[in-house]
């Protein structure tokens, strides 16, 4: 863990855990970069609670997938809003057994790819 707050990751990870059986997702941040970067926390929220409902029903199915097969995911993201057009994403979900070996929940990470940004 150490080794990992030390290349500053932790700031971009995140949980995802089922909410009535994979029917939503629950996020919930580890680190804080997420929030300052976009300067909003989705901290507890569902994805049906903050996304767009038909992004919200495919990443449901798509985290659903990853929970049931247990291969992790990875993935470049282009932001819609055109005032970000210049930043790309890279994402992961990861899945692993919560404490209780009860469930599937998934780690993930957000990583800003942003070399190129309106101040560059």
């Amino acid at each position: 863990m150490q080794e990992m707050q030390a290349l500053g990751v932790l700031a971009n990870m995140f949980v995802l855990s089922p909410l009535d059986g994979g029917r939503d997702w629950v996020y919930r941040l580890i680190g804080s970069g997420i929030c300052y970067r976009y300067k909003i926390d989705r901290s507890w929220q569902s994805m049906r609670q903050f996304l767009a409902p038909d992004n919200a029903e495919g990443l449901i199915a798509l985290s659903n997938e990853i929970a049931e097969t247990g291969v992790p995911r990875f993935f470049n993201l282009l932001p819609r809003e055109i005032h970000l057009d210049w930043l790309t994403l890279e994402t992961m979900s990861l899945p692993v057994l919560n404490d209780d070996r009860s469930q599937v929940w998934l780690i993930g990470g957000t990583f800003f790819s942003d070399e190129h940004g309106p101040d560059a």
